[in-house]
């Protein structure tokens, strides 16, 4: 504020820079260049941009070389990206693009249901084996038990030394 004007009257228009000399007049007049609209459509909507063809991918409109089709073994397919995809996006309109992400969406979707599904027949299978084990693991048990229940003959006293083995039942 010290080095503000101590006296005189106050300038009653705003400081305006000057135009460089290196700018065309046309762009220095304000509103020569035209208008700017800008226009609001339904996100759901097809617009013309959906329906028209993707030019950006293809300046001299020639149709895209085709692919050749490769099919990736499922594991790789999730972790690494079709080479060809970059290509094969930038030639489809939008409208192509999101009916591709859906698919590839669902394809998602059901493999995460197979997997699932197959984790829990795995998991039953388990639980099975395990069942079974255990029904081995008691019968043993129990038959171990039989045998320790069974009276053993009365050691001999003097004579004879006979032993006849038990009878196993």
């Amino acid at each position: 504020m010290s080095q503000a004007a101590k006296s005189g009257t106050p300038p009653m228009e705003g400081y305006r820079p000057t135009i460089p000399a290196s700018v065309p007049a046309a762009a220095a007049t304000p509103g020569a260049l035209g208008t700017n609209e800008v226009s609001i459509s339904n996100p759901g909507s097809d617009s013309e941009i959906d329906k028209g063809k993707e030019v950006r991918a293809n300046p001299n409109g020639e149709a895209p070389a085709a692919a050749p089709a490769t099919a990736p073994a499922a594991e790789n397919a999730a972790k690494t990206p079709d080479p060809n995809t970059a290509a094969k996006q930038a030639s489809m309109s939008p409208a192509e693009q999101k009916r591709e992400y859906q698919k590839a969406l669902k394809q998602q979707q059901d493999a995460v249901k197979k997997a699932q599904s197959d984790r829990k027949k795995k998991e039953q299978q388990q639980a099975l084996a395990v069942k079974e084990q255990k029904k081995k693991t008691k019968a043993k048990q129990d038959e171990q038990k039989q045998e320790d229940k069974q009276p053993q003959p009365p050691a001999p006293t003097g004579g004879q030394a006979t032993t006849t083995p038990p009878a196993k039942q």
